[in-house]
């Protein structure tokens, strides 16, 4: 599991966070947010490990009303944990 999970409350936010990361040169994929966050509205922002940087600076320039937090998905045996990152 090498992406990094950018989680919002609205739906909205997390396309368009995607949207402001693809303008930026960014492959980022919308996902059904991982039931081991068990937050925010369904859908999440997944990108590259190697992006993490770009993708946390373009998060502080972005409207963070919603915004629920950015995680690792980390494997322990079977299973899956979710890592607070930011």
């Amino acid at each position: 599991m090498n992406n990094i999970i950018i989680a919002f409350k609205a739906r909205s936010d997390s396309l368009k966070f995607s949207e402001l990361l693809r303008k930026g040169g960014v492959p980022s994929t919308i996902i059904n947010t991982p039931r081991e966050l068990s937050v925010g509205c369904g859908l999440s922002v997944s990108v590259e490990q190697k992006y993490r940087e770009y993708a946390l600076k373009a998060l502080m320039a972005f409207d963070k009303t919603t915004y629920i937090g950015t995680y690792q998905l980390m494997k322990s045996g079977a299973r899956t944990i979710a890592v607070a990152i930011r």
